[in-house]
């Protein structure tokens, strides 16, 4: 969700946005660790139990269940796990992707670069937000949901319209196909 939009000024006078969004993970790693911890321990009292009353191969499938447990919600996690932060000066645009712990950074010239908004056809509505700058293409926000997108672009028109040295206006409806934003 883009959940951090704020505009902020320099000791310079030189002002700059910063936005950030996140993936909508419902549960944090320490949730999900108390999660598994619970589990384990109803799982190993059981087993515990069982493999005193003589049936010991219990307690191995146990324990090799919760490694494959514990593998999975991980997994899960991490996949879940995404950060988007931008960072909008008049000079550049500097664009911080972190997927669960793997940095990505890019930098875009401000003054040449356009927000492109892609509107998806219904039913899927698979819409796409990209920042365009002399031939190269990045795509943000696709970890985030139709309408998350569509307000990523609006905010990073917002951004990009007081620096932005393509004077092109702002399409007034999301017809289908490619919009130009900036």
């Amino acid at each position: 969700m883009v959940n951090h939009w704020e505009q902020h000024v320099t000791e310079t006078g030189t002002d700059y946005m910063v936005l950030q969004a996140r993936a909508n993970c419902s549960s944090s790693l320490s949730q999900l660790a108390l999660v598994f911890a619970w589990l384990s321990a109803v799982t190993l009292l059981i087993a515990i139990y069982l493999a005193i009353q003589g049936f010991w191969p219990v307690l191995a499938f146990a324990i090799i269940h919760l490694l494959l447990v514990g593998w999975a919600l991980r997994m899960a996690w991490r996949r879940n796990w995404r950060m988007l932060e931008v960072r909008i000066d008049p000079q550049h645009i500097r664009v911080l992707i972190n997927q669960a712990g793997m940095l990505s950074e890019s930098q875009l010239t401000t003054g040449w670069t356009r927000v492109v908004y892609h509107p998806g056809q219904p039913p899927a509505r698979d819409n796409r937000v990209l920042l365009s700058c002399q031939g190269c293409c990045l795509e943000l926000g696709q970890f985030l949901n139709c309408q998350e997108r569509e307000l990523l672009a609006q905010r990073l028109q917002s951004g990009l319209q007081r620096h932005s040295l393509l004077h092109t206006s702002l399409p007034s409806s999301t017809a289908a196909g490619s919009q130009l934003i900036a």
